[in-house]
């Protein structure tokens, strides 16, 4: 009997602890290796370096329409690889200009079936010595409403500023729909680029129902066994 038991028990945490949970990076993108500079957005470079199984993840987009985005390896990056460098093309010079006009690039993450964030931490830096540039980041879980977080950079290329986004309040947790990070940019003048690398978002996603089911089947069969020995 108590070999059932301790069977049964086993069986349970397995589909428990699978089903809760997968990894602590959701997606990543570093854009690609040397070699891999472009404009063209339908690019490998443009899409996850790496993403959870749990989930799916876009390309980075330039869906405004009103940005210049692409992958660059300038001679002043820092070793480790190319970025996403990103022209506001003279759109925007301010925070609260680049919301109202809509300047943007962005990245959408949808759950096989729900996915709670803790984070999204990103470098940024300006590519050159005018000022102001620098982010505005806003998601969809509040129709872009209010900034998640936003700053003038105050290093150039390639001294990077890293950004940490908490995202463990109730609005991140348990989200099942498809939810977009839009990353505001503003410069000074056309030219004028706030480059971008090593944009990860951290959370944990859980499987689909049916994979649960096929979770739960093996518990199930593993308690059996248990019970014919």
């Amino acid at each position: 009997m108590m070999m059932r038991k301790c069977f049964g028990f086993a069986a349970g945490l397995i589909v428990a602890g699978l089903a809760s949970s997968v990894s602590a990076s959701l997606v990543t993108y570093n854009f690609g290796s040397p070699g891999q500079e472009t404009t063209n957005e339908t690019s490998p470079a443009f899409g996850p370096t790496t993403n959870d199984g749990n989930i799916v993840a876009t390309a980075i987009q330039d869906t405004s329409g009103k940005v210049g985005i692409e992958i660059s390896s300038a001679a002043t990056t820092p070793v480790g690889a190319p970025y996403n460098r990103v022209d506001p093309q003279g759109n925007a010079t301010s925070a609260a200009n680049a919301v109202t006009n809509g300047v943007f690039f962005s990245f959408t993450v949808t759950p096989n079936a729900s996915m709670s964030l803790t984070d999204l931490q990103f470098d940024a830096a300006r590519g050159g010595s005018g000022t102001p540039r620098g982010y505005d980041v806003r998601s969809s879980v509040d129709n872009y409403a209010t900034d998640l977080s936003t700053a003038d950079l105050a290093t150039i290329r390639p001294t990077y500023t890293h950004v940490s986004i908490d995202l463990t309040g109730a609005a991140y947790q348990n989200l099942t729909t498809a939810t977009t990070f839009r990353f505001y940019v503003y410069a000074p003048a056309t030219g004028n680029s706030v480059d971008f690398d090593n944009i990860v978002l951290n959370g944990t996603a859980t499987p689909e129902p049916a994979s649960l089911s096929l979770l739960g089947l093996g518990g199930l069969a593993l308690l059996r066994r248990s019970r014919r020995a």
